[in-house]
């Protein structure tokens, strides 16, 4: 995903008006070797789950529904990371997102999606390195480090 895409996906998050109705902010760590993210948003779920009220229990598992049948569908391969969003209720809303670099696993159900890890790693986009040896300066090589979107 270029910079820009995310940009316009953090903005889109932070301006999303908010309802009655509760938004679920789930982030899975995808890398290839390691455990899905499943059993953690399963076993989160749980948790969150017996912390509703009964009425916002419905509207929850409407919206895990969605992040469920994305899962099933099949994550893209190289994805590393995904961060999915989901509402339901009278103005539903879904968003997947896939990164080529992991990201913690995380849930959150809050009246505002969760954007902190998007932000996150829109500050880390691009960075570089560039080492420069000579022959004749090996001692003291210089090192330039930045962000080519700065």
């Amino acid at each position: 995903m270029e910079l820009k895409e995310l940009q316009k996906h953090i903005l889109t998050l932070a301006t999303l008006p908010q309802t009655a109705d509760p938004v679920i902010s789930c982030y899975l760590n995808w890398e290839p070797g390691q455990p899905k993210g499943r059993h953690f948003l399963e076993e989160r779920v749980r948790l969150l789950k017996g912390s509703l009220r009964p009425q916002r229990r419905w509207d929850f598992g409407e919206a895990l529904n969605r992040i469920d049948a994305y899962l099933r569908q099949g994550v893209p391969e190289g994805a590393a990371g995904l961060a999915l969003f989901a509402r339901a209720g009278q103005q539903p809303f879904f968003l997947p997102l896939q990164f080529h670099v992991p990201l913690p696993n995380w849930l959150a159900v809050d009246s505002a999606p969760s954007i902190f890890h998007l932000v996150e790693l829109k500050d880390t986009y691009h960075r570089y390195a560039i080492l420069l040896l000579h022959r004749s300066r090996r001692p003291d090589a210089r090192i330039a480090c930045g962000d080519r979107n700065r």
